[in-house]
Formats: structure tokens, C-alpha cells, sequence
């Protein structure tokens, strides 16, 4: 009977070690709400633009830099600057305003890099003599969670990234992720959808070609069976001392019957 009593108690205290799926999961509200589903068109033709409160690193080059010294740079021999991203970096304002020396405010938002580049390289040769602009999007970031090797905030320094490489980035999906319900977040005209991404289909040879765009969500959830290995190390110990007593005192117990 006693023997029973304890086997009992060590069955409950390893089931309440487990953590409850629910507790694991994010975007629980966000999935019952129904949000709509939405299909990238297939071999997407994707532009990086400008939208308000993106940072663009602006760099000048002319065949005359001495005529604006610490604004242009030599095409031959480019300065050396050890500023950090945000610290070089132009931001665009909640306007869609971009502001330069010499030109002022130049309305970017909505231009992709490369008519961003032409704009303000036309303005700029007002003052500037043949100037070459080039113009890098720095606040192009994505937020990959939940079980990758390394899940958090990633800056994308090229102008695309796919879906398979945004994986590759967080170092691929842990050994507990969910390979059929990988979520992709996505704002699309002002409203957030999800994009299900199921790994173990032949389908995912279109969606890891997927392009990413700036701001978008990936989540992979984790599988069931994670909760088992959610039990705190004091915890597991003390079951295996638990179950130890219980063998010796069976043991004891069967020894000592006639």
C-alpha cells in the first residue's frame, strides 16, 4: 500500500514539472483572432523602399571633394569612418522628408534605393561637380523566434533575403521545432497577416524562395513533446532520488514478506 502511495506521488510531481503547451506559445490571441491568411504571388519581383523612420547611410563621391570637405569623398580614395550605422546614417521623418546638407529636405518615402540614389544625385549637381551617390538601407530588420538556434533581431545588410536564408541566419530550426507550422507576420496594407510555412511538404521548395520584407515576423512553435523536457534540473533530481527510495523500499519490502 505504501509502496503504491509513493509510486502515485511521483507520477504527479513529474506530471506538474511538465509546462502546459499554452504557456509555451506566443501569438495564442493572435492565432484565435483569426488573422487572414495571405499567399506571396509566386517569383515576386521585390523592391526595397523607403518608408518613414528608416535610416539610409548616404555616401557622396566626387572628382572635386576639396570643395566640400567632410561632406563629399574622393572616388579614389574614399575616407575611413569608424561612426557607427545610426551615427552616419540619414533619418527619413515621419513626413517621408529625408534632409541633406547643401539640398535641404527631399521627400524619398515610397522610392525604391535606386530612384532614392538618382533623386538625390540630381539635386546634388547644383553644387556638386558629376556627383555619385549610393544609398544603403540600414533599419532593414527581422525578428526570427521561437525554436531556431538563434532566435532575435536580425539587420539585413542586401537589399532581399529569402525566407530560407532568414532560417539560416538564426542558425536553422531546433531539434523541438515544429516543421508544419512555421508563421510568417506580415503588415500588408496597414493590416497584419500570416503566411504558414509547412517545411515537410515539397511546397516549401516555392516558400523558402520566399522574399522577406523589412519588419516581417518568422515563428516557429515549438512540438508537443518540448514540455517534457521543460522540467527544472532541482526538480528532476529530487524525482530520481524519489524513485530510487521507492525501488529500495520495494525491494526491502519483498525481501522481509515470508
Amino acid at each position: 500500500m505504501h509502496t503504491r502511495l509513493i509510486i502515485l506521488i511521483a507520477f504527479a510531481i513529474g506530471i506538474s514539472a511538465c509546462t502546459p503547451q499554452k504557456k509555451v506559445l506566443y501569438f495564442q490571441s493572435a492565432e484565435n483572432a483569426g488573422l487572414p491568411i495571405y499567399s506571396p504571388p509566386e517569383n515576386e519581383v521585390f523592391a526595397l523602399k523607403v518608408v518613414p523612420n528608416d535610416i539610409l547611410l548616404v555616401d557622396i563621391y566626387t572628382l572635386n571633394p576639396e570643395a566640400l570637405p567632410g561632406f563629399t569623398q574622393n572616388l579614389e580614395r574614399p575616407i575611413v569612418d569608424n561612426r557607427t550605422a545610426y551615427e552616419k546614417g540619414f533619418v527619413v521623418d515621419e513626413a517621408g522628408y529625408i534632409e541633406l546638407p547643401l539640398i535641404g529636405k527631399t521627400f524619398v518615402s515610397g522610392l525604391t534605393l535606386t530612384e532614392t540614389k538618382d533623386t538625390l544625385a540630381n539635386r546634388l549637381k547644383k553644387f556638386i561637380l558629376e556627383p555619385t551617390v549610393t544609398v544603403k538601407k540600414m533599419s532593414f530588420k527581422l525578428s526570427i523566434l521561437g525554436e531556431v538556434g538563434k532566435p532575435g533581431l536580425y539587420y539585413v545588410r542586401n537589399e532581399r533575403v529569402t525566407f530560407s536564408e532568414a532560417i539560416a541566419m538564426a542558425g536553422d530550426l531546433s531539434d523541438f521545432g515544429n516543421r508544419k507550422t512555421v508563421k510568417v507576420f506580415r503588415k500588408v496594407d496597414g493590416k497584419i497577416h500570416q503566411i504558414p510555412i509547412d517545411l515537410t511538404t515539397q511546397n516549401v521548395l516555392s516558400s523558402s524562395g520566399m522574399i522577406m520584407h523589412p519588419d516581417d515576423i518568422i515563428y516557429v512553435e515549438p512540438v508537443r513533446g518540448k514540455r517534457f523536457n521543460n522540467i527544472s534540473p532541482g526538480l528532476g533530481l529530487f524525482t530520481s532520488i524519489l524513485t530510487t527510495t521507492v525501488v529500495v523500499l520495494t525491494f526491502i519490502i519483498n525481501q522481509s514478506r515470508p
